[in-house]
């Protein structure tokens, strides 16, 4: 009996000579596809898939026939890849509301520093003297290019 058509339930349990394995040979590369592009990383690609085939495996009783084998267990994979994808999302929710937290990790600074002085503040440099400053780090280039042409003239 092909397996498109299998009834699921029927198939053995041992570990040789299952049909589970030729299920396996013949579907894996799609869901894997599916994974994998779900996850973002073919490791954790690799894990869903087998994380997919094991509950289709404990699920086999549930396979009906009304959709084509493929199906079911694409439908399985999906589910399973969006219940991966948003426990991931939680954790991060979580991992950043605590980050987010008012009794969280402040990074200091120094009271000198020019970012706890504020951005212009008379201890430092005048904006101006910040003007001149970049005009004559522009120029510079332009008139180490301009000696090398008139040298080489």
């Amino acid at each position: 009996m092909p397996l498109a058509t299998a009834n699921l339930s029927a198939l053995p349990v041992t570990q040789e000579g299952d049909g589970f394995e030729e299920l396996y040979r013949q579907h894996a590369p799609r869901l894997y596809a599916l994974a994998t592009r779900m996850a973002g990383s073919r490791e954790q690609g690799e894990d869903l898939l087998q994380e997919i085939f094991l509950q289709a495996f404990r699920k086999r009783s549930s396979f009906k026939g009304e959709a084509a084998l493929g199906t079911w267990l694409y439908r399985i994979a999906i589910n399973h890849c969006l219940d991966f994808v948003r426990s991931r999302q939680a954790r991060m929710t979580r991992l950043t509301d605590a980050l987010d937290a008012s009794d969280a990790f402040q990074p200091s600074t120094r009271p000198d520093s020019p970012t706890a002085a504020g951005p212009l503040s008379s201890s430092t440099m005048s904006k101006d003297s910040i003007t001149r400053k970049w005009r004559g780090c522009s120029a510079s280039p332009k008139v180490r290019r301009n000696r090398r042409c008139s040298r080489r003239a």
